[in-house]
């Protein structure tokens, strides 16, 4: 955690810092459109109560009035990010995503909406720019569906979970968050299709530093098992370390007609992707690190082919049952 909070500190990231205010940038017609002066006073506005110092990654969002206006910007991190937020804004418009529903959500003064509607923005540029898929918003017939679609059976729905620092305690272990965003999504999906779920998440330790949050998740733990005898006076045997396969995708249930299963296997794999600050020169860029968890138990016609994603670590399951991530680190040091 600590070359987080370094690298916060170089891009001038605190409580203290004061943006400037001159119009010095000239507005893209898409920003422009969107952001109204008046939608801009809105969020200009807005009082959050108090907020953590520590709480830099929630930042950009409680400062989008002025990413998204033409004012100058001292803090290297908001440039970086007004450039990747126009970006996607800019793929988006262009391919007529822009939707009632999501110009409401950009231009919420809701927070919460604000960040799912720019994730889903990124998620629909990243697929295009870094995986040549593009993405259509999903017909959907009748009841709840996905966020979007591709090619033949490929389903895609995306989820923006937030866990913000609070007080003084500046890190965190969020699986628990990440397994209730995919239970959620699992319930948007259809059988007999490539079903991906989109993490772009804002957590206390971001993926990027402690992956196996996302293990821990969809796959499971390790434990202390410490046998105890209640009705035996001898002494009781070693401690053993065990795995508990409990995470969202490998939790197994009785099934109804016999024999046992997972009850979401119409999740073909899990995908996070993150903006992560790099350091790039004399200065800094923003890059998107992303992590893939493969379902094991999704059937065969239904799996994500790995050449997709073969440039980003995987995490998935041989036929022994052994997990391993494919950059070779540790699934659980």
């Amino acid at each position: 955690m600590g070359q987080v909070l370094g690298l916060q500190a170089a891009l001038g990231e605190g409580p203290t810092t004061t943006e400037g205010s001159l119009a010095t940038q000239a507005l893209p017609e898409y920003v422009r459109t969107l952001y109204t002066r008046e939608v801009l006073a809105q969020l200009r506005s807005l009082s959050r109560g108090v907020v953590s110092a520590l709480d830099h990654a929630g930042e950009p969002v409680r400062k989008r009035h002025l990413i998204f206006s033409g004012e100058t910007l001292i803090r290297e991190s908001l440039r970086l990010r007004r450039a990747a937020w126009w970006r996607y804004l800019a793929h988006a418009a262009a391919h007529d995503l822009i939707d009632r529903d999501l110009k409401g959500r950009l231009t919420d003064t809701d927070d919460d909406n604000f960040r799912g509607a720019m994730a889903e923005c990124l998620t629909s540029w990243f697929f295009a720019h870094k995986l040549g898929v593009d993405l259509r918003r999903h017909r959907v017939v009748s009841g709840p569906g996905p966020d979007f679609e591709g090619e033949v059976n490929l389903r895609v729905e995306v989820k923006a979970p937030h866990v913000p620092i609070v007080g003084t305690r500046w890190s965190g272990d969020d699986a628990g968050t990440l397994r209730e965003c995919v239970a959620k999504a699992g319930k948007q999906f259809q059988a007999g299709m490539v079903n991906l779920v989109v993490v772009v998440p804002l957590l206390r330790t971001p993926l990027f530093i402690e992956r196996n949050q996302l293990a821990r998740a969809l796959i499971g733990d390790h434990a202390l098992s410490v046998p105890i005898a209640l009705d035996d006076p001898s002494p009781d045997g070693e401690p053993t370390n065990i795995f508990r396969q409990n995470g969202k995708l490998a939790k197994l249930f009785p099934k109804k007609h016999g024999g046992f299963g997972s009850d979401l296997t119409r999740i073909s794999a899990v995908i996070a992707i993150e903006e992560e600050f790099v350091r790039a020169g004399q200065g800094f860029a923003l890059q998107h690190a992303v992590h893939v968890v493969q379902n094991p138990f999704t059937p065969d016609a239904c799996r994500l082919g790995g050449g997709v994603f073969a440039e980003f670590p995987q995490l998935s399951i041989d036929d022994q049952g052994e997990m391993a991530w494919s950059d070779g680190a540790p699934v659980f040091p």
